[in-house]
């Protein structure tokens, strides 16, 4: 479980991201820097501009790329979707292969070969991508593996492990599953009885906010209903109330 919050929570960091401001009319792409918290699959920080920070939240997901050719079968790409106070919303692609022209290539030698890492927001956000896929076939097995919990501290535990399988399955767009599991982790969590801990009820405002975002509002609902109401601690970034 420690390895899939570690996955999932992927910290704060200072990112640079390339793309035109949607309001500014025939505005070129330019890069903008981001202060961002990555708390798997939502975004969210602040924009930083000329005129001072706005705030940003966003979703990113992993796509099944449609087939053109049979050179791209089973091709994947990402999509990152968000808003920045006071703008329209904003969707960009995720090139998953980092083989998009040379530029890309030769960062990605760069990177293989040196300490170095680009602060690309989207080519952080492709690095997680890639490993989605992997994490949600080890949030299943754990969640399966604690199944056969009837103890309250085994309950929790089920609990836990699914709504982070719920975060991976919408991280990869599987959202009806995703809604499911949310659904099944909170049932488990009111048989147990027993309040959620600090990383669970942070995982949990994760989820219900990313469900809000794919309209699942009744499974955000209902895991909101497990949560501990507490104040955002000073400096974290606002989020969608999860109940």
């Amino acid at each position: 479980m420690a390895s899939l919050a570690e996955f999932l929570d992927n910290a704060k960091g200072r990112y640079t991201l390339e793309y035109a401001l949607p309001e500014r009319r025939n505005a070129a792409k330019r890069p903008y820097r981001f202060d961002v918290e990555i708390l798997l699959p939502l975004v969210e920080g602040t924009m930083c501009l000329e005129w001072g920070p706005r705030s940003v939240e966003g979703r990113v997901v992993l796509l099944e790329r449609p087939r053109k050719t049979q050179r791209d079968e089973g091709r994947r790409t990402g999509e990152f979707v968000f808003t920045v106070q006071g703008s329209s919303e904003v969707s960009l692609d995720i090139e998953v292969s980092f083989t998009n022209g040379w530029g890309d290539v030769m960062t990605s030698v760069l990177e293989f070969v040196s300490p170095h890492e680009s602060d690309d927001l989207r080519r952080h956000l492709a690095r997680l991508l890639v490993r989605a896929d992997e994490q949600v076939e080890s949030a299943g097995a754990l969640c399966d593996r604690l199944a056969e919990a009837e103890e309250p501290a085994g309950l929790l535990a089920h609990s836990e492990a699914l709504w982070a399988h719920a975060r991976l399955l919408l991280l990869i767009g599987r959202d009806e599953a995703a809604a499911g599991r949310a659904a099944e982790g909170a049932a488990q969590a009111a048989r147990s009885g027993l309040p959620a801990g600090e990383r669970m009820a942070r995982s949990g405002e994760v989820l219900a906010s990313a469900l809000r975002w794919s309209g699942r509002t009744d499974a955000a609902e209902r895991v909101g209903r497990i949560l501990p109401v507490r104040p955002p601690a000073e400096g974290e970034p606002g989020r969608r109330d999860p109940a």
